[in-house]
């Protein structure tokens, strides 16, 4: 699953994802974008778990909400899911033919979305999880890391996570859980780091760190030196 780490307040948010796409067994296939934007709407979503699931949020929001804020989205995206979640489940059930874990759900996902909300006048966060067939549930403030992180950081590393401060505290957190679940094969943090802030009246991103070394293995393993 997609590490998400967070930090919202009323008045904004910024959201932290990784770039690294893996299979399954951990192999990295790649890079890409985890954050999906809609300025229209000014809000983001991100998924965690079965990334299928992102589409189906996209295009809904893109198609049937023109325009307004992140009220509209979270009235509707509970139905899109639900209506796709069957067919999804058979695709990655057709594709993982030897799963790791053959009793686990492949249906599995997260939907985190943030954004402007024009009913409560401030920037919200709302969690969707197929687990709670997907009905609304508010984010506190705060800030946050998906999955929450378990090895203890350093003296150092504690003190800038205990600041809460955004991108710095972010960041940290997102190199604890690197080391974290290096030898983990259902979640990697690694690529770049993307973050996204949100305010009131728009939303920006940028790249706020780099792992070199994922992209140098990355282009040995698609040489065949690895």
């Amino acid at each position: 699953m997609t590490a998400v780490n967070w930090l919202l307040r009323p008045g904004g948010a910024a959201v932290m994802t990784d770039t690294l796409r893996h299979g399954l067994d951990g192999t990295p296939l790649g890079f890409t974008s985890k954050i999906t934007t809609m300025p229209h709407l000014n809000m983001v979503f991100v998924v965690r778990g079965v990334s299928r699931f992102s589409l189906g949020a996209y295009v809904g929001a893109r198609e049937k909400i023109p325009i307004g804020a992140i009220d509209g989205f979270c009235d509707a995206v509970p139905e899109w899911l639900r209506d796709i979640q069957p067919d999804i489940a058979a695709e990655v059930t057709a594709a993982n033919s030897a799963p790791q874990n053959p009793d686990a759900p492949m249906d599995v996902a997260e939907v985190l979305a943030f954004g402007w909300s024009d009913l409560r006048r401030r920037i919200c966060g709302v969690l969707f999880s197929s687990l709670r067939d997907f009905a609304p549930q508010d984010l506190p403030d705060g800030m946050m890391f998906a999955p929450e992180i378990k090895i203890e950081p350093t003296e150092a590393e504690r003190r800038v996570i205990a600041k809460a401060k955004s991108p710095e505290s972010l960041i940290v957190g997102a190199k604890v859980q690197r080391r974290e679940w290096t030898e983990s094969s259902d979640m990697k943090v690694g690529g770049e780091l993307v973050l996204c802030e949100l305010r009131r009246h728009g939303l920006s991103m940028r790249v706020v760190h780099r792992f070199e070394e994922d992209f140098e293995a990355f282009a040995r393993r698609q040489a065949g030196h690895d």
